[in-house]
């Protein structure tokens, strides 16, 4: 075997032997430890918390639709996580629909980046679930506060 094919061995070895240990880890991991266990876990391996939190979360949720550790280990983490993946679309009540209407790149880098803060800040993990908080917040403003939102300080007409 070359050095090439030796080295290719050995990270398939690793990655199924660190999917299994992962399937361990969240056996002994209760739901609501979920994120603590990715940020401590995360922050020892030098990975990324989000991800593992993810990985547990699908590793949860095969191990509540009765799958036994072996058999999460043995489907292996894609099929796993794309199983995950595509229950949590399939859970959606509606299709998404996309808004068509064309924006500057800087003007959509901006709203990105304020729908991830808001995200963040309210704890929301889409960007859908900021644009309905945006959207509620401006469901109940009238005309005239609006335009005092934009900057238009002037008193409403009284016409």
């Amino acid at each position: 075997m070359s050095s090439l094919e030796d080295a290719a061995a050995s990270f398939v070895s690793n990655s199924r032997s660190q999917w299994a240990e992962l399937v361990r880890v969240a056996r002994r991991t209760a739901p609501r430890n979920r994120m603590d266990t990715a940020r401590a876990m995360a922050e020892a391996a030098g990975v990324g918390k989000t991800t593992l939190a993810r990985k547990l979360e699908a590793i949860h949720a095969a191990m509540y639709s009765g799958m036994a550790d072996d058999q999460i280990i043995e489907m292996g983490q894609a099929k796993v996580m794309s199983k995950f993946v595509k229950a949590k679309k399939d859970e959606r009540t509606e299709p998404l629909v996309y808004i068509k209407f064309g924006v500057s790149p800087g003007l959509r880098e901006a709203l990105v980046a304020n729908l991830w803060r808001i995200g963040k800040a309210l704890k929301v993990k889409t960007q859908e679930g900021a644009l309905e908080f945006v959207n509620a917040l401006l469901t109940d403003l009238d005309e005239d506060q609006i335009r005092h939102l934009a900057g238009d300080g002037r008193a409403p007409d009284k016409t």
